[in-house]
């Protein structure tokens, strides 16, 4: 919790409402899934020090393939997914809305020993896995009448010696 500071997540408030979304992202390239919103956030500096401090949290040092945020309003729901198949591949996943109920922002579901587990998207919070693991982010419920953004950052373990 708490991944970003007062400031930082200020700024960060001000980048996201300042995006421009493009509609028809997918979780995988089937045509026919539900689409949703994405906005590639690799032209703002802000995401240098985002990036710095994940592999602080992660006592890890990656190369940053790719980051971006993901938008999705009432029945947008993701489906089931790995990320890749790149070994010493991960995912640092952010969630940036807050509401006094966070069971109704958009849960993220990850595939363990074949039982769905969920991760409630708590404010200013984040999840990290590895890319070869099965998951998919959910749409928020009507309750959240807001556009659920989430941020990915695509990583590549650089293995120390």
């Amino acid at each position: 919790y708490n991944i970003l500071n007062a400031d930082e997540y200020d700024e960060l408030n001000k980048i996201v409402y300042g995006l421009k979304w493009v509609y028809g992202a997918t979780s995988n390239i089937n045509p026919s899934e539900t689409k949703f919103w994405y906005s590639d956030l690799a032209q703002f500096p802000f995401f240098g020090s985002f990036f710095q401090k994940i592999e602080s949290i992660t006592n890890k040092k990656f190369k940053l393939v790719q980051v971006y945020a993901n938008g999705q309003t009432l029945g947008q729901d993701g489906t089931w997914h790995y990320d890749s198949d790149v070994v010493g591949g991960f995912t640092f996943i952010y969630y940036w809305n807050y509401h006094e109920d966070p069971s109704v922002v958009g849960e993220t579901y990850f595939m363990v020993d074949d039982i769905a587990e969920s991760i409630i998207p708590i404010q200013n919070s984040g999840v990290f896995f590895n890319h070869n693991v099965l998951h998919k982010g959910m749409a928020p419920r009507k309750e959240f009448n807001s556009l659920r953004v989430s941020i990915a950052f695509k990583l590549i373990e650089i293995p120390t010696t």
